[in-house]
């Protein structure tokens, strides 16, 4: 039985879909709130 790899592949494509999601929610986000908040202190 190969159970790790089967579990690695797993965590691989979990981790592989919310970096996806993460850029996809930047993206929709305004970035202007986003750049003025940390830049215009």
């Amino acid at each position: 039985m190969r159970a790790v790899q089967s579990i690695d592949a797993m965590a691989v494509v979990y981790t592989a879909t919310t970096l996806v999601w993460l850029l996809i929610a930047l993206r929709f986000v305004n970035p202007t709130q986003i750049v003025g908040r940390g830049g215009r202190r």
